[in-house]
């Protein structure tokens, strides 16, 4: 039985050391940046592969310039998603966006949370990935009244659902294709559609129990079928289109179910009342001065 490393049982422990030192360098008291973790991870891969692996020079060498230019790639995909939603809050887009959202879901909490939280936060994963969405959507429910730590575990667990295809379909063509160069088109989209069918499976049971972080049950029950009808518009062309493509699906879907999702607010398919509405109502009301104080007249 032939074995990587010289030690046996310890081959596993001694090449998950760079991934630990990582993994304590986050989690100390006072974290090294990672623009200098993550290199000296990278040395200390270096060393293991020639003192540990016994590789040859020259390989460790080629090895280590191909990792740095295999790590450009996302790195440029960061780059990219950077100036694109640094371009749309310059021209104030994110801005329009939030109060266009507000005015289509009238202070609806699952609407806000549907729209926002899981239909718009697909379109983002979809566009630019790596945590994105929890970074954008978050705030922008925070901002409208939601808890803030609920945003936060509520958008980190829907973006579950989406990581897949993330970021153009990076965790797969980049992912499993770069580990396994001749894997082949083929394979990869059985993959992301096996994933997808997977993932959707999570959406469709799991989407109301992660809207109740937010949202109480006694406003919940109402949309129900609001929030089934949302994350099937969402999920259903996710899976279709994961049968043709692997780089589409997040972001495509995203667009679909964002665009019937914001149907079904507008014409109020599936919501139910929520108590924010009728606070504001009651407070309108409690707010008005009568006719006959206001023109000091009496109607006829």
């Amino acid at each position: 039985m032939t074995r990587m490393g010289p030690w046996g049982f310890w081959d596993a422990p001694i090449l998950l050391l760079p991934i630990a030192f990582l993994v304590a360098m986050v989690l100390k008291p006072k974290p090294m940046p990672t623009a200098k973790s993550l290199w000296c991870a990278a040395v200390i891969l270096f060393v293991l592969k020639l003192w540990y692996l016994q590789a040859a020079p020259l390989e460790a060498c080629a090895c280590f310039i191909k990792g740095c230019l295999q790590a450009l790639t996302p790195c440029s995909i960061v780059a990219g998603a950077i100036f694109l939603f640094d371009c749309m809050e310059s021209a104030h887009c994110l801005a329009w966006m939030k109060v266009q959202l507000r005015v289509i879901t009238d202070s609806h909490p699952v609407a806000e949370v549907m729209l926002i939280g899981f239909c718009f936060a697909f379109v983002v994963e979809g566009a630019s990935g790596f945590g994105t969405p929890a970074a954008l959507a978050a705030p922008m429910l925070y901002s409208m009244g939601h808890p803030k730590m609920e945003c936060v575990v509520c958008l980190l667990t829907f973006n579950t659902f989406m990581t897949i295809f993330g970021a153009v379909g990076t965790p797969v063509w980049f992912g499993i294709g770069e580990v396994l160069p001749d894997f082949g088109d083929e394979n990869l989209m059985a993959v992301g559609f096996r994933a997808a069918v997977a993932l959707s499976t999570c959406a469709i049971i799991l989407v109301p129990y992660v809207v109740q972080i937010i949202v109480p049950w006694s406003e919940l029950r109402p949309s129900l079928l609001y929030v089934m009808l949302s994350t099937a518009s969402v999920v259903v062309p996710f899976i279709g289109l994961s049968v043709f493509n692997y780089e589409f699906p997040s972001l495509a879907a995203g667009i679909l179910g964002l665009c019937l999702t914001t149907i079904f607010t507008l014409r109020g398919i599936g919501l139910g009342p929520h108590q924010r509405h009728v606070e504001q109502t009651s407070s309108k009301d409690q707010g008005r001065v009568p006719f006959q104080e206001i023109t000091g007249l009496r109607k006829v």
